[in-house]
């Protein structure tokens, strides 16, 4: 029997497991997992992923009167990105959600940043950069954001979370899910960017201070950012892992996954 894998976040988590490289897609699952990817897109706050996961727990889309704002919860990335999570457009259109959360083992977990976009009257959390009626690149929307250039009128504001946020956040998601391990990880934890660092340490000590290390553990990526460095198109890319780095994650967080599940 297979463990199931749920990954969330960016590209950064979903290529460690399926990429797709000069029109080929390659595997890097290893005989004992099952990657399950929930067509729903990529997010990048913690507040984000929270709101999906809750999407996903509940199997609906709930919007409880602002659903006007659907458009703007989600992003669909180009197929190629990662081929075996192809958005699923129907969500625009339908609250049902069709993903078994209850099958899933693992929640592996990458926050990109501690920002976030929240919208005042609902409380919702908007994408960052949702791209169903204006697809923007990001740096079209750097550094004002997406809502103050395109939607001010949707009263949006940009927010932080604080370290007692993050603590709280992952607590409950991991309340929400006992049943399964949760591991979380970060952007790529370069000591050149203060911002990065300073990311990966408040999330490796939030999980410290929940002090569930049998139901949550942070990943960190430096090791693997120091051997194999950042992909290179021509220039440099810093947003993204080398693709034998890409690989290596992959590896480690399986590996971590197999000896805390199968293990111990």
């Amino acid at each position: 029997m297979k463990l199931n894998i749920l990954p969330i976040g960016s590209c950064r988590v979903h290529r460690p497991f399926h990429s797709s490289y000069k029109g080929n897609v390659y595997s890097n699952v290893l005989d004992e997992i099952a990657v399950c990817y929930p067509k729903i897109g990529f997010f990048h706050s913690l507040k984000e992923i929270e709101q999906a996961l809750l999407f996903l727990k509940r199997g609906r889309v709930f919007l409880d009167g602002y659903e006007h704002l659907r458009e703007f919860l989600f992003r669909a990335e180009p197929a190629r990105t990662t081929p075996y999570n192809v958005f699923d457009k129907k969500i625009i259109s339908h609250s049902d959600l069709s993903f078994e959360i209850d099958k899933v083992d693992v929640l592996f977990i990458e926050v990109s940043s501690l920002n976030y976009f929240h919208h005042i009257e609902s409380s919702l959390s908007l994408h960052w950069n949702p791209n169903f009626s204006i697809n923007a690149s990001y740096g079209d929307i750097y550094p004002e954001g997406f809502y103050s250039k395109y939607y001010p009128e949707l009263n949006v504001e940009k927010k932080k979370l604080s370290f007692n946020d993050v603590v709280v956040i992952l607590e409950n998601i991991r309340k929400s899910f006992p049943d399964k391990l949760v591991v979380v990880t970060s952007h790529i934890n370069d000591s050149a960017s203060k911002t990065r660092v300073e990311l990966a340490n408040l999330l490796k000590e939030a999980v410290i201070l929940i002090g569930r290390p049998d139901e949550m553990v942070f990943y960190d990526n430096i090791e693997v950012f120091k051997r194999f460095g950042y992909a290179f198109n021509g220039k440099v890319d810093v947003h993204h892992l080398s693709r034998v780095g890409e690989q290596q994650v992959g590896l480690d967080v399986q590996n971590l996954i197999l000896k805390r599940m199968l293990h111990d």
